[in-house]
């Protein structure tokens, strides 16, 4: 009966701090989804009693992220309503809040930039670069605009020998980087307009520092 009883109070702390922090957390994670593109975004998070036949390690209750991208739009799961692109900036929406509380040695984003382009991807960059200020971030991409943001560029290659696939991972260095970053723009050769512009994505993300 002991056991049970500091169980109930150490779970009815728990129960406490999450509702007084999901409050302000929601608010964080929609400020940082407007300024990733989705201006009308609803975010919310849900504390669900749970009815329990046994103590479970995580509390009283289930926690739901529950969202809605446009006007008029009733809030859902999160995983089941939004788009990829969606999906990716409300992940890293999250992720960016979390690190900014807590001491996170790396966080690892694979493919963040999925369905997205353009000035979106370019404030997914900037994004990706703040919060690599709170942690190491590594990220998968096959965005120019993301690959530009970031401070070491690998380059990741499958291919297939004697009927053997491997995986080859070559650093870049700055020159190789920018010719890397031209072809991810469309360049069938890194050099001219292409290769310019490829400089100055390198040249403005490490303005914003």
């Amino acid at each position: 009966m002991a056991i049970e009883s500091d169980f109930k109070e150490k779970a009815e702390y728990l129960t406490a701090m999450r509702k007084n922090g999901s409050t302000k957390m929601a608010s964080e994670i929609t400020r940082r989804l407007a300024t990733l593109g989705i201006p009308e975004v609803k975010f919310n998070i849900l504390l669900e009693r749970r009815i329990e036949k046994e103590p479970v390690r995580n509390g009283h209750e289930s926690v739901r992220f529950v969202i809605a991208t446009n006007p008029g739009q009733g809030l859902a799961d999160l995983a089941s309503v939004v788009s990829g692109g969606e999906l990716s900036r409300a992940s890293l929406a999250i992720q960016e809040v979390i690190s900014s509380k807590f001491k996170i040695p790396t966080l690892i984003f694979d493919e963040v930039d999925t369905g997205i382009g353009g000035s979106t991807a370019t404030v997914v960059g900037q994004k990706l670069r703040e919060v690599s200020g709170n942690c190491q971030v590594l990220c998968i991409t096959h965005s120019p605009q993301v690959a530009s943001a970031g401070d070491h560029h690998y380059l990741i290659n499958k291919k297939t020998k004697k009927k053997n696939s491997f995986v080859e991972i070559r650093y870049l260095t700055l020159d190789a980087k920018e010719s890397e970053i031209s072809r991810m723009l469309g360049a069938t050769t890194p050099k001219g307009t292409a290769l310019e512009h490829a400089r100055e994505l390198i040249r403005s993300f490490k303005a914003t520092t």
